[in-house]
């Protein structure tokens, strides 16, 4: 008896809407051509103003890198620290971080902020039925 050979497909998947990503350039990058467009539409959709430039930019830093994972929550998301050892719960409103635990912005926040204006522009995207 010989065995079926099954071709080995790429198990990756894109981190912002689950689905399966096939090619290479968006493997590395973690996300989907369509995920990565709204990602860099985010940064002009979200309301930053109560957060620093360079906060926007550690917030764009973190999530291109993969850095913030939706959790099982609903709009919580785990985020990695700037040196990747620690990993904290962050909502628009809080952080578990020593800023966000003293009420003072964060990035992880400015990035929360991000994702969820990704969300409403693929709504607003969406063609009316």
């Amino acid at each position: 008896m010989t065995a079926a050979v099954v071709p080995n497909y790429i198990s990756e998947f894109c981190r912002r809407c689950g689905r399966s990503l096939r090619a290479s350039s968006s493997v590395t990058r973690g996300y989907g051509p369509t995920c990565v467009s709204y990602l860099h539409e985010a940064r002009e959709a979200a309301d930053l103003t109560d957060f620093h430039p360079w906060q926007a930019d550690k917030a764009s830093e973190l999530i291109e890198t993969c850095g913030l994972v939706p959790t099982s929550h609903p709009e919580v998301f785990r985020s990695v620290s700037s040196d990747g050892s620690r990993a904290y719960l962050s909502t628009a409103e809080g952080c578990t971080c020593k800023a966000g635990q003293y009420r003072v912005p964060c990035y992880h926040r400015a990035g929360v902020a991000m994702m969820r204006a990704t969300r409403r522009l693929r709504r607003a995207r969406r063609p009316v039925r």
